[in-house]
């Protein structure tokens, strides 16, 4: 499945210990569990005096799922911003990082 600006559900993000790329990453649509195939970068916004929220960059598509590219020939990108999102984050301190 796609992001598209109309698109109001929830994202898990998943990676392992040794998944250390965000290209490791695995972005899944929580309620139908599809992988979302568009996304380019998600930033986490986690403060005390803030609404806790996440910000996703994606690509856009057409209705055959093939990514859009603008008159520059560049990949046309979308931004949507989810609020009062519901997050599960663990950070492992860790002696080296894995090889690999």
């Amino acid at each position: 499945m796609n992001m598209h600006k109309d698109w109001k559900r929830r994202v898990r993000i998943e990676g392992g210990m040794k998944d250390i790329a965000g290209f490791f990453l695995t972005a899944t649509d929580v309620e139908t569990g599809e992988r979302i195939n568009n996304i380019e970068h998600v930033f986490l916004l986690l403060s005390p005096s803030e609404k806790n929220r996440a910000v996703i960059k994606y690509c856009r598509t057409d209705e055959s799922g093939k990514f859009m590219i603008g008159e520059d020939r560049n990949l046309i990108k979308e931004t949507i911003q989810l609020d009062n999102i519901e997050i599960a984050v663990t950070a492992l301190e860790v002696d080296e990082l894995p090889e690999g």
